[in-house]
């Protein structure tokens, strides 16, 4: 049944059957050539979508399908960025088997930056906080532990600095997380092969 909102949203069915995590549906779809990486109003793909909500399933269909999972959505977060927010590991194990990097930051102000520096002053003035930051630094300021350690057996830079000059553990330590930060302190700066070292459970 047409539903307007959806039309308003721009999303595709195969946005619909992933945001209610209906694996069939996508499966179906991306067998019926569905175009896998169309974006809605927000900038949102398919697997946008699937990540936010930790629908492993389509994940993993959407990444086999060839999915881009670099694409940013009109915030600059890319799909990893959006599993991290809400502490989805398993979903961000398979976006970093899918070549997602661990240290995209969402940028979106950059280009802004170079097109109208009075408004990109101003947007920085602002209260949001979250400019260029990488997952980690999602992972780290809301206390994911595991999604912090996933993301550091993948290679994340722990010296990558967000807008205000904050790294992934000053965000844990602003935020009282101590089992974090002392993770985020002991952890080896690890260079690992992540896509090949766990190629097989992908």
């Amino acid at each position: 049944m047409f539903n307007a909102s959806d039309w308003i949203c721009l999303q595709t069915a195969l946005h619909r059957a992933t945001k209610v995590g209906n694996a069939q549906a996508v499966a179906a779809l991306i067998n019926g050539g569905c175009a896998v990486d169309l974006q809605d109003r927000d900038g949102n793909t398919a697997l946008h979508e699937a990540s936010w909500h930790g629908f492993s399933p389509c994940v993993k269909q959407l990444i086999k399908a060839g999915a881009d999972v670099k694409v940013r959505n009109k915030v600059g977060n890319v799909a990893l960025h959006l599993a991290c927010l809400n502490a989805h590991t398993q979903t961000a194990r398979l976006l970093l088997l899918g070549g997602s990097s661990p240290d995209s930051q969402n940028a979106v102000i950059l280009k802004l930056e170079a097109q109208n520096k009075h408004l990109y002053r101003l947007l920085l003035s602002m209260c949001y906080q979250g400019w260029w930051e990488t997952p980690l630094h999602v992972a780290a300021a809301l206390n994911h532990k595991k999604t912090v350690q996933i993301l550091l057996e993948a290679g994340a830079d722990r010296t990558i600095q967000n807008h205000v000059g904050k790294t992934a553990l000053d965000k844990a330590r602003n935020n009282r997380h101590k089992e974090v930060a002392l993770l985020l302190t002991d952890a080896p700066q690890n260079k690992l092969n992540f896509s090949c070292y766990f190629r097989v459970q992908l």
